[in-house]
């Protein structure tokens, strides 16, 4: 009987625990120091703000502040970290004040705009792991920071299209074309993807020539 409790505690932990676990990372300082280690990836967790990382090394675990750090690659896959504005999800207000969070870039076609991805963990009212939504931000050439663009969310999402529609006017307002465009039903997310949206956008109206 007891073998069975273990074994039912045991499914509990990894089913409550994080889908996060350390990976090979290698940090470069901005003093040119370069460490190599292991560690959580740091865009993986968009709510969480941190000011140091750590790192585990062959001689211990490390922590760096983040404005230490001049690049940091994890699993192969560049990190950046990148201010955004602060903005509610759900909410079509203007963005607000600037905070800093850990990024992966996303390839789009080169121009004015770039996009950024970031997750967060999902958890039950039980705090048990659900899922994870991603988050993506745009930065434009002249603006001082990221904007969050759209959620892929876990789950159901009603409106999911309106809301889309709705921060692509807000983002690309510099661009009437394809804000036009966008107020096409097809523009959602599952028909226009955020690189779909950005491509668009750099073709039409983010040349840098």
């Amino acid at each position: 009987m007891n073998k069975y409790i273990v074994i039912l505690l045991i499914s509990i932990f990894l089913s409550c625990g994080s889908k996060n676990p350390k990976s090979h990372a290698v940090m470069k300082l901005k003093d040119g120091t370069t460490i190599e280690g292991k560690m959580t990836d740091p865009s993986h967790y968009v709510a969480g703000s941190t000011k140091k990382l750590s790192i585990k090394t062959k001689d211990g675990k490390i922590k760096y502040n983040n404005d230490e750090i001049e690049q940091l690659t994890i699993s192969g896959e560049n990190k950046v970290y990148n201010p955004i504005y602060s903005h509610k999800i759900f909410s079509t207000k203007k963005n607000g004040k600037v905070k800093y969070i850990w990024m992966t870039p996303v390839s789009v076609t080169n121009g004015k705009a770039k996009l950024y991805s970031a997750e967060q963990e999902q958890t039950d009212q039980k705090g048990r792991y659900i899922g994870t939504s991603t988050y993506y931000y745009v930065w434009k050439d002249g603006e001082d920071a990221c904007n969050y663009l759209y959620n892929k969310d876990i789950g159901l999402s009603i409106g999911a299209g309106s809301l889309y529609r709705t921060m692509i006017k807000q983002v690309f307002s510099d661009c009437p074309d394809l804000v036009k465009k966008s107020k096409d039903e097809k523009y959602k997310p599952n028909n226009k993807s955020v690189i779909d949206v950005v491509n668009e956008y750099n073709s039409m109206c983010g040349n840098k020539f």
